[in-house]
């Protein structure tokens, strides 16, 4: 079985989620 194509996947997700949640946080907390 060859798991790393699906752990890059899951990790390239994790990381935009976290990415985009992050650019969100910036956004809101941003003085306007």
């Amino acid at each position: 079985r060859f798991w790393k194509s699906e752990e890059d996947a899951d990790k390239l997700a994790a990381y935009n989620t976290l990415y985009q949640c992050l650019v969100t946080l910036s956004k809101l907390l941003a003085p306007r």
